[in-house]
C-alpha cells in the first residue's frame, strides 16, 4: 500500500466531538456511535460544501502528541466526525466548528470493512511499516479519514475510504 502525496489547503469544519481511547473506542464503539448522533443532525447545517464527503478527523488531548510508537490502547485523544464548510457562521447548538490547517499529508486507501480489526491492519501498517521505512516525519497536525461516494457501509467488503496523514513537506 503505497500513498500519494499531497497538498490539501485549511479548510473549515463543522461537527461533533468526542475524547476516547483506542481501548474505549474498540470495547464500545465510541466513534461508531458518534457518527449514528451526527448523522442525524448532519441535516442542520447549512453550508455544506460537498453533501457526499464527510471526515473523521483525530486530534491527540495531549501535548505535546506522543509519538506512534509511545501511544498506547490508553492514549487518550479526540475525535471530530464532521463535514466541510464553506464559513464556520452558522454552527448549530451542540456540535463546533474548526479550521483544519494546511498541510502536506500522505493519503492512504482502506479498502475493505472497518471491524473487526481490518480498519486497525491498516493503521498499524501506516505507522509501524510505513512511517518507519518511509523516509518521512510526521508534522504534528490532525489526521483523518475522508469518507465519499466510495464508501459504502462499516461491513462492506466493497467500501473505501481515504486516511490522510500529515508529513512535513519534503
Amino acid at each position: 500500500m503505497e500513498p500519494r502525496i499531497v497538498r490539501k489547503e485549511s479548510f473549515g469544519v463543522v461537527g461533533m466531538e468526542i475524547a476516547t481511547t483506542l481501548k474505549s473506542n474498540w470495547e464500545n464503539r465510541d466513534i461508531f456511535h458518534l457518527w449514528i448522533r451526527f448523522q442525524a443532525r448532519m441535516g442542520e447545517i447549512a453550508n455544506r460544501i460537498d453533501p457526499a464527503v464527510s471526515y473523521g478527523i483525530c486530534g491527540d488531548v495531549s501535548d505535546p502528541r506522543p509519538s506512534a510508537s509511545e501511544t498506547t490502547e490508553d492514549t487518550r485523544y479526540n475525535e471530530l466526525v464532521c463535514v466541510e464548510v464553506k464559513d464556520l457562521d452558522h454552527v448549530p447548538e451542540g456540535m463546533i466548528g474548526r479550521i483544519v490547517p494546511g498541510r502536506t499529508y500522505a493519503v492512504f486507501t482502506h479498502k475493505g470493512p472497518l471491524f473487526p480489526n481490518y480498519l486497525q491492519q491498516t493503521y498499524d501498517y501506516i505507522y509501524g511499516t510505513w512511517l518507519p521505512h518511509s523516509g518521512q516525519e510526521l508534522d504534528g497536525g490532525w489526521d483523518f479519514e475522508l469518507y465519499d461516494s466510495r464508501f459504502a457501509n462499516v461491513d462492506d467488503p466493497a467500501s473505501e475510504f481515504d486516511i490522510y496523514v500529515p508529513i512535513k513537506a519534503g
